[in-house]
């Protein structure tokens, strides 16, 4: 008895593998088991087809090439803004700010940090979108 249930449970482990690699739902959760049960059971359901394509492929990774590289811009032109704003307070007419230059570049810098992240996590949401609609 023991080994007939094991056979048949190595079996239906082997039968649903079979499935989930044709139907490639192998990142699908147990809860959806009974949705998947659906899917394979139904005659007129038809499997994914897996399209690939180089054009694809390569202007997906133009475009993250692309996104990192106006990061890393951006990160660069932010410290050059942060050196030339304490320059330019150390030599400006108030005696407080010229005494404090280096404080007042910090928080202007961490102020155009805060926005570019913002703005940057905006951009990168929208072409993320766009990524994988193609």
């Amino acid at each position: 008895m023991t080994f007939t249930a094991t056979f048949f449970l190595e079996f239906w482990k082997r039968y649903r593998a079979s499935y989930v690699c044709e139907w490639q739902v192998s990142d699908w959760n147990e809860e959806e088991e009974e949705l998947i049960l659906e899917i394979v059971n139904n005659p007129n359901a038809e499997p994914k087809q897996h399209k690939h394509s180089y054009l694809r492929s390569t202007l997906v990774m133009i475009c993250v090439t692309l996104m990192i590289l106006v990061i890393i811009g951006l990160t660069h032109a932010l410290v050059v803004c942060r050196v030339m704003a304490a320059d330019m307070m150390a030599d400006g007419s108030w005696q407080f700010l010229s005494d404090h230059s280096n404080m007042g570049a910090m928080v202007l810098g961490a102020f155009l940090h805060y926005i570019i992240i913002t703005v940057m996590t905006r951009i990168n949401r929208i072409v993320a979108r766009k990524l994988c609609d193609i």
